[in-house]
């Protein structure tokens, strides 16, 4: 897809040969240990939104280097070893402020995640 839309063929291997780097890369640690009960995909979106690498207006730009790497799913376990994900940013205060928003955005629990979980209306917060 991304060769029939311009790009390189070898985009997806070889992707950090085409992208910039950001200048700050740390994982994000969760405060306890737990099994990923939630994401809040909104609140991720927005995080990278606010970190450059999404626009609230057309005429934006977007920082292709920023944003979250290595997220982990529902239902994983994430511990003191087990980031919850990567953050990629332009300085120590935004990786901060981005590792806050995305530990806001999951919720933790001790047991599995149940089916009614894992697919959401969004918009009314009932189970499909």
């Amino acid at each position: 897809m991304v060769r029939e839309l311009g790009g390189p063929s070898d985009f997806m291997e070889r992707s950090e040969h085409y992208l910039a780097k950001a200048e700050v890369i740390k994982p994000v640690y969760a405060e306890q240990s737990g099994i990923v009960q939630r994401i809040d995909t909104r609140a991720v979106g927005m995080s990278v939104v606010e970190l450059g690498g999404g626009r609230l207006r057309n005429d934006a730009s977007v920082d292709h280097s920023v944003g979250f790497t290595d997220i982990v799913e529902i239902g994983e376990s994430v511990d003191s070893q087990r980031p919850i994900a990567m953050v990629h940013a332009r300085s120590e205060a935004a990786a901060e402020r981005a590792a806050e928003q995305l530990r806001a955005a999951f919720t933790l629990g001790e047991g599995a995640a149940s089916a009614d979980t894992l697919l959401q209306d969004t918009f009314r917060g009932e189970a499909l």
